[in-house]
């Protein structure tokens, strides 16, 4: 069993590894794939963030199940799984915008333990989960501007794959739509 604190270290090593290896191939020039339309884009920077973070996961957390918004999956022995975005924002991304980012999220079998979330355009890391403050770049975030975060976040609805709904679908490999 591992440790919260050891969790959230590992989620911002990979995180970040993610968004700078995306950040960096973008440099270099992306091909750019459709997924179901026109605005649903994928990159070989995508796949390349996300097999980074499967690698590592299977390295550090051998036991621990794996979702990756561009395919991989690696089934939980520890009831464990890391849901993993290695571009959020890849249509803003390929258009050579900032706001981008890469993301992953510990969960267990009920309920979210941790996320990260690395945003290279301005070198910010957030971290939080129910049993961890937030925090951005190491800081922790006052209430007042976590509050601010969550009413704007409570306005959007989430991705598919992590309602909760569909993360039980998503485990048993039936990835909602």
């Amino acid at each position: 069993m591992t440790d919260l604190a050891a969790d959230a270290a590992l989620a911002v090593d990979v995180v970040r590894e993610a968004g700078l290896l995306a950040r960096e191939l973008r440099a270099s020039g992306l091909r750019v794939d459709t997924k179901t339309s026109v605005s649903d884009v994928v990159t070989a920077a995508d796949r390349a963030a996300e097999r980074l973070v499967v690698d590592h996961l299977a390295t550090w957390r051998p036991d621990d199940g794996v979702i990756g918004e561009e395919g991989a999956q690696r089934d939980s022995v520890s009831g464990r799984t890391w849901v993993i975005d290695p571009v959020d924002g890849t249509y803003n991304f390929v258009s050579g915008l900032g706001w981008w980012c890469s993301a992953v999220a510990l969960v267990d079998a009920n309920d979210v333990v941790l996320g990260a979330v690395h945003h290279p355009h301005e070198d910010a890391m957030y971290v939080g989960g129910p049993g961890l403050r937030t925090t951005r770049n190491g800081e922790p975030i006052d209430d007042d501007e976590l509050a601010m975060v969550a009413d704007q976040v409570a306005r959007r609805r989430p991705p598919a794959a992590l309602q909760a709904s569909s993360l039980s679908s998503a485990r048993s490999g039936q990835i909602a739509q």
